[in-house]
């Protein structure tokens, strides 16, 4: 199985519990995971994990929360182009619902605007989820609007998150991912607000090109007369 995981979290761009949490989180997962084959995309110049074997790494530019939809397109498009069966992310970013993907709650969701939008978007196109403890799934769950039946929560047989990442990837690994009504109608629901707001700002970036070559053909057409009046100008006094 080849798994996808957006790293943005590792950099801190999802908040320094997120960095403290992935840095410890993702080695663990990765023990436990050596059948499968990781890809991590790291957002920043350098690899997130450099010393973690195994791992395939790949660099590019931190998220950009303000255009969360083109993140969704982009991240879809790497991991069909990876071939990927899962995608995990550690930013509360999404990548469609082509390539299924696991949500894991390790806080209390983001308050900041951009990157709630992108958390909640993520939750309900997610087809399986998981919290480090119970106060993090019912606050996850009631934020996003979700069924808190939805949400694993590592118990006594299962000490550690990683544990109950890596049991749940494992029944998935043999088995096609089934989702229930909700999920399914929850998924397609948020596919479409994706592309209504993706088309939104390819319209408003086309009206704003339109605006910039406007403003320019008009300086431009503002600029001739007080040339041609300067050239009168030579003209007049060549002629004096």
């Amino acid at each position: 199985m080849r798994i996808l995981i957006d790293g943005g979290g590792l950099s801190g761009q999802a908040g320094a519990t997120a960095a403290e949490f992935w840095r410890s989180f993702l080695p663990a997962l990765a023990r436990r995971l050596l059948a499968s084959e990781l890809c991590l995309l790291s957002r920043g110049s350098e690899a997130a994990l450099p010393n973690l074997t195994g791992l395939r790494t790949f660099l590019a530019p931190a998220v950009d929360y303000d255009a969360s939809a083109r993140e969704d397109r982009g991240l879809r498009a790497l991991c069909r182009a990876l071939a990927a069966d899962l995608f995990l992310s550690s930013c509360h970013t999404s990548a469609g619902i082509e390539t299924p993907s696991l949500y894991v709650s390790w806080d209390s969701p983001p308050r900041l605007r951009g990157l709630r939008a992108s958390s909640r978007r993520a939750a309900r196109m997610a087809a399986r989820h998981l919290a480090v403890g119970e106060e993090q799934a019912t606050e996850a769950a009631a934020v996003h609007g979700l069924p808190r039946s939805l949400f694993r929560v590592p118990d006594p047989r299962t000490p550690t998150l990683a544990d109950a990442v890596a049991e749940t990837i494992a029944e998935l690994v043999h088995r096609e991912f089934v989702l229930d009504e909700g999920q399914a109608g929850r998924r397609a629901e948020e596919e479409k607000a994706t592309a209504i707001r993706a088309a939104r700002l390819k319209a408003a970036a086309e009206r704003r090109a339109v605006w910039r070559y406007r403003r320019a053909k008009w300086l431009r057409a503002a600029a001739q007369p007080k040339r041609y009046l300067e050239y009168l100008g030579r003209i007049a006094g060549l002629a004096r």
